[in-house]
C-alpha cells in the first residue's frame, strides 16, 4: 500500500526540486558526474503511476557535470550518475564526503525501515516532488556497503505544482543478504535514518 506524507519544502531544505511539469526550469547543478559505465550492481523501483522502473536509459540533468546531456521533462534519470557517485563513496569509505547538491537525478534517502542481516529486500523511504509521476531507489552493493539513492520523474501533465515533499516507501531487492554491511545514502554519504515499520 502506498503511504504518502507531505512535508513543506522548507523542512527539506537540502533538496532542490525541478519544476513539476510544464517547462523544464530545473537547475540541477552540483550533482555527481556521470560515467559511461553504469554498474550492473542491481537497481530497485519505486511507486508512481507506472510503478517506477529500473534506471532509465535517458540522459541526466541539464549540466554535463550532473548527468550528461539535458534531461527532458518526464524522462527517467541516468542511472550512471548514481553508480559513479556510489563507486566514489565506496572508494573513499569511511571518509566519503556529502555530494554538493541534490537534484531529480539523485535524491537523498529519507530513511530505511529496520532490516535483519538475512534480508534480501529493504524498504527505503524516498522523498520526491508532490507532483512527480514516478520515483524509486537505486542500489549499489559492495562487500562492505549497500549504497542507496533516490530518483524521481516529473509529471509533464501538471501545469502548476505546490512546493511540497512527498515521502513514500519503496522496496529494494538486494543481490545478496544484507549481512553486516553498512547502509549508506549516496547524497549524504551517511547512514540513512533507521525507521520502524508503519503499524497502520
Amino acid at each position: 500500500m502506498r503511504k504518502t506524507v507531505l512535508i513543506p519544502m522548507l523542512a527539506a531544505g537540502a533538496l532542490v526540486l525541478s519544476g513539476c511539469g510544464g517547462e523544464d526550469d530545473s537547475s540541477d547543478t552540483g550533482a555527481p558526474p556521470a560515467s559511461d559505465g553504469a554498474g550492473d550492481d542491481g537497481a530497485a523501483t519505486g511507486g508512481g503511476e507506472d510503478d517506477g522502473g529500473e534506471g532509465g536509459d535517458s540522459p541526466g540533468g541539464e549540466d554535463p557535470g550532473a548527468g550528461g546531456d539535458q534531461r527532458q521533462p518526464g524522462e527517467k534519470p541516468d542511472e550512471s550518475v548514481f553508480h559513479e557517485r556510489a563507486e566514489q563513496i565506496a572508494a573513499d569509505w569511511p571518509s566519503a564526503q556529502p555530494a554538493e547538491a541534490s537534484s531529480p537525478v539523485l535524491w537523498a534517502v529519507e530513511g530505511v525501515i529496520d532490516a535483519e542481516p538475512g534480508d534480501t529486500e529493504l524498504t527505503v523511504v524516498i522523498g520526491h516532488g508532490d507532483c512527480d509521476a514516478e520515483w524509486g531507489s537505486w542500489v549499489h552493493e559492495t562487500d562492505d556497503l549497500v549504497i542507496l539513492g533516490g530518483w524521481s520523474v516529473e509529471d509533464t501533465d501538471v501545469e502548476v505544482c505546490n512546493e511540497m515533499l512527498a515521502v513514500d516507501e519503496v522496496e529494494v531487492e538486494l543481490e545478496n543478504e544484507l549481512g553486516d554491511r553498512t547502509l549508506v545514502d549516496a547524497m549524504t554519504a551517511q547512514e540513512p535514518t533507521p525507521m520502524q515499520p508503519d503499524e497502520g
